[in-house]
């Protein structure tokens, strides 16, 4: 079997064990049974894992959740959490404005002499908080 530590069970969060040999190789959920054992194509089935490798990866590969700027509600329940920010801001004193792209905190009130924070009166009119850095740089 994979030295791989198997992820609970993306459904349920049960405990999940591997089971299989000799080029047959799958993960099953304890708890809820979910396994990712085979296809069906036509009347036959076909093992998708030969490895308890791959089956275990296959296991653990998880869907990112969609990365969509997050609302004042959202960003007031993280509680100090830093988000990643993109704003309009100066380039540099006297030159256009241009976006800015950086981990920052957000909050009610303006922390003294922090240069990493953006009031949530921001958010939604010249600034978006994303849980983590955009995929499209």
């Amino acid at each position: 079997m994979s030295e791989t530590k198997l992820l609970p069970c993306p459904f349920c969060g049960g405990e999940a064990y591997q089971h299989g040999g000799g080029g047959h190789h799958c993960v099953r959920c304890s708890k809820c049974g979910i396994t990712n054992e085979s296809l069906k194509i036509g009347e036959h089935y076909y093992t998708a894992y030969f490895s308890s490798d791959e089956a275990a990866t296959a296991w653990n590969t998880r869907a990112q959740p969609a990365n969509e700027p997050l609302t004042l509600d959202e960003l007031r329940k993280m509680d100090g959490e830093p988000v990643w920010a993109e704003y309009r801001a100066p380039v540099k004193v006297g030159e256009p404005w241009g976006v800015k792209r950086k981990w920052m905190l957000v909050g009610d009130e303006c922390i003294y002499n922090q240069k990493s924070y953006i009031s949530f009166e921001h958010i939604g009119i010249d600034a978006m908080a994303y849980r983590r850095k955009p995929e499209k740089e």
